[in-house]
């Protein structure tokens, strides 16, 4: 029934948080003005039999069995369990958005409801809370009880204005009690209504997106190779270095490109920054001080690399600086990876958003060094000796990762020590000099475990050397000035290595410490092991960090966006982000950044896709709002414990399958291996029909089953998988 016309079209809607920061006093006056708006309009619900075909003279626009994947297309958010959808917690919801609606059909939303133990429960529609009769006095009341085990089905004629725009977001949140829980949803229209369908997981054909900025940016036009870095001369024949080169052709340990140019920052025709920023001077007090004492430091350097009419790069080894190098005019970017250092996988994500942003290739510098030293093998000890250094596995998982990642070349620092096994005579000796200066040509090296990997390496990507376009549907945006860092050896996050981390920068912390679990945050005693450097993830490499500068035709690439911690919102930010709406992005942002938003929300909201979360509170926050996410935009299902990458190919997808908890080290001592870490990994493509799968690790095929396949990973080790993919194929009724 309905009650008064109301003089607005949309009810005041105040989530609980916000009660929770002010005084007493201050929630009475605002709960009073909430209740009196409320009283000037509402729709008050009926109980319907399960039994009666639907309203009479309505037709079904879309139902939405809950808890059951295939049968609920437009859940947003919520834990699926049998039956039923959940969100724990009072302030966290279970959420479903319908989009298309005929603004002029009228509507009826019918809902079965489902508790454990009796709760409280909210329901809002499109922030308009939906009412009930109260059991006790029967005035309408926007708080549903819900009696423990008891189904309850009620009715709701929706408000036509609510629907203004097409789309209706239907969110369930727990007031008091268990939780909240919706075990179905329909919604029923007074004429028939076609709903537009859930979106493709790609942003673009495939054809649009190997032309977009996603695709990867070759160096100077060349495929993906792999390289140490040194001084083209010194590998001329005789020298220590020459020899090292000649053997390192002879059995295809490296990518022989270094007779073709100088891939040496200190000399020849580059130029550039190295190991910058936690080792330089910087003024400021506050980010914006900071980011231009940084700027101009950076920007001198530039000038006379410029002047000498230099190839300028960046390397920023510990740091979390590329996406300023690659804003401030560097002509290639390069982030280290290793060297005791924690974050692998978040700062990949970071220099290649960094690379996309500005249109520049990346370098991924692998470093052995950990523990006080590199590793060294002797000619006749053991695969993994007792000493420091970064094992051999940890080395080729992150030489894999750059490959799929996008970036132009990988170095290996130090290859011309680890390749190869000592000389018997230099047994005892210190590491150093390289262990070739005494071998005459005619006798070959042998290779170390390290070189046997680097020998794997080149023999796949030599192979195969188009990895395809890495997709990544998740953008992480952080301030322009944010920035963010964690210290090398100390793992501390401390915004431009001098200032005392804010909220915000927590938040950004703890989304990036979930979705690569454990890899940010550090506790005092915590050892940095290599097991915490690289980890596996429910959600692959599937995010891009980007800065708040990002360009919106890229920006319209990513299905997602998060605003992850502190961010001034500029008009031209603001600017960016509507118009990321209004292209069919979906973003979110926490409470605290909304309510910076002001008058500008409201457009926010009818402009898309816009989701207010309190996603950055909590691991387990994070962890529902990606479980939602995932599931609707990864392509591929990937079932197992593992470090996936996903990569779009002419044919279908390249999967990369990285093992990390099978074989690692510590600072010191022997490699932890762990032989019955073999996880079977089960890929299925979601939209799309299975025709083939290739192991390229192993060159064999695997069989399909079920539209799917199944690879096993030995430990520590990888597999990449390609898959060729075709439509759907329609099953006729």
């Amino acid at each position: 029934m309905k009650t008064k016309e109301s003089d607005s079209p949309t009810a005041a809607f105040i989530p609980v948080s916000f009660l929770c920061r002010h005084s007493f006093v201050f929630q009475v006056a605002i709960l009073l003005a909430f209740l009196a708006a409320e009283s000037n309009a509402v729709e008050v619900g009926r109980e319907y039999a399960p039994d009666d075909g639907g309203p009479a003279g309505c037709h079904l626009v879309a139902r939405e069995e809950c808890g059951v994947p295939e049968r609920q297309p437009h859940k947003v958010r919520g834990r699926d369990a049998k039956g039923y959808n959940v969100a724990d917690n009072w302030d966290r919801a279970v959420v479903y958005r319908f989009e298309g609606l005929d603004e002029a059909a009228r509507y009826k939303l019918r809902v079965v409801l489902l508790s454990g133990p009796s709760a409280w429960l909210h329901i809002a529609a499109n922030r308009n809370f939906l009412h009930v009769p109260d059991p006790k006095t029967k005035e309408p009341t926007f708080t549903i009880p819900m009696p423990a085990e008891k189904p309850q089905r009620w009715e709701f004629d929706l408000d036509p204005a609510w629907c203004a725009g097409g789309s209706l977001e239907l969110r369930f949140s727990n007031r008091e009690g268990w939780s909240a829980v919706v075990s179905q949803i329909e919604l029923w229209a007074d004429r028939p209504v076609t709903l537009k369908a859930a979106p493709l997981p790609l942003p673009a054909g495939y054809e649009n997106l190997a032309a977009s900025a996603w695709q990867p940016l070759r160096f100077e036009s060349r495929p993906f190779f792999f390289m140490c870095y040194d001084k083209v001369g010194l590998h001329k024949k005789g020298s220590v270095h020459g020899r090292f080169a000649l053997e390192a052709a002879r059995q295809r340990v490296l990518s022989p490109v270094w007779e073709f140019e100088n891939f040496s920052l200190a000399t020849g025709r580059w130029t550039g920054v190295a190991e910058w920023g936690y080792n330089t001077s910087l003024d400021g007090e506050c980010k914006p001080d900071c980011y231009e004492s940084r700027r101009r430091w950076y920007c001198g350097k530039l000038a006379e690399g410029r002047a000498a009419g230099k190839f300028f790069g960046s390397f920023t080894g510990h740091g979390w600086l590329e996406p300023y190098a690659a804003q401030w005019g560097a002509d290639l970017i390069t982030t280290e990876l290793g060297a005791g250092s924690p974050c692998v996988q978040a700062r990949v994500a970071m220099t290649r958003g960094a690379a996309r942003q500005n249109k520049v290739s990346f370098v991924v510098q692998t470093s052995p060094w950990y523990g006080g030293s590199i590793p060294y093998y002797e000619a006749d000890e053991s695969e993994e000796p007792r000493r420091p250094g970064h094992s051999a596995a940890f080395q080729a998982r992150t030489w894999f990762l750059a490959w799929l990642a996008g970036a132009a070349f990988t170095t290996p620092e130090a290859c011309q020590l680890g390749l190869f096994r000592r000389l018997p005579e230099q047994k005892g000796t210190k590491p150093f000099p390289p262990v070739m200066r005494d071998q005459s040509e005619e006798k070959h090296f042998q290779l170390s475990p390290i070189g046997r990997k680097a020998q794997e390496f080149v023999r796949l990507i030599e192979r195969h050397p188009d990895a395809g376009v890495p997709y990544t549907p998740f953008a992480l945006i952080v301030d322009q000035f944010a920035g963010f860092q964690v210290t090398p050896g100390a793992g501390q996050v401390r915004p431009w290595w001098r200032l005392e981390p804010t909220p915000g920068d927590m938040e950004t912390a703890t989304v990036l410490d979930t979705v690569f679990p454990r890899t940010i945050l550090y506790r005092k005693g915590d050892r940095f092991s290599e097991s915490r450097m690289m980890v596996n993830t429910p959600y692959g490499e599937s995010f891009d960090l980007l800065l708040s500068t990002v360009r919106p035709e890229l920006l319209r690439l990513y299905p997602v966006a998060l605003l992850l911690g502190d961010h001034e919102l500029t008009p031209a930010f603001r600017r960016t982000l509507l118009d990321y709406l209004q292209h069919g992005g979906h973003l979110v942002v926490t409470q605290r950044l909304a309510g910076q938003l002001g008058a500008d929300a409201e457009a926010f909201r009818r402009a898309g896709r816009f989701s207010i979360e309190e996603f950055a509170r909590d691991g387990r926050s994070v962890r529902e709002l990606m479980d939602a996410l995932a599931a609707r935009h990864l392509p591929l299902k990937i079932e197992g414990n593992i470090q996936f990458t996903i990569n779009r190919t002419a044919r279908g997808w390249l999967v990369g399958l990285l093992e990390n908890r099978g074989a690692y080290k510590e600072e010191s001592g022997e490699v932890i291996f762990n032989p019955a870490l073999r996880p079977t990994i089960t890929i299925t493509p979601k939209r799309e029909r299975l025709v083939s799968a290739r192991n390229l690790s192993e060159e064999k095929d695997l069989p399909v089953t079920a539209n799917a396949v199944s690879v096993t990973v030995p430990p520590g080790d990888v597999r990449v998988v390609e898959l060729v993919v075709g439509p759907l194929e329609m099953k006729k009724l």
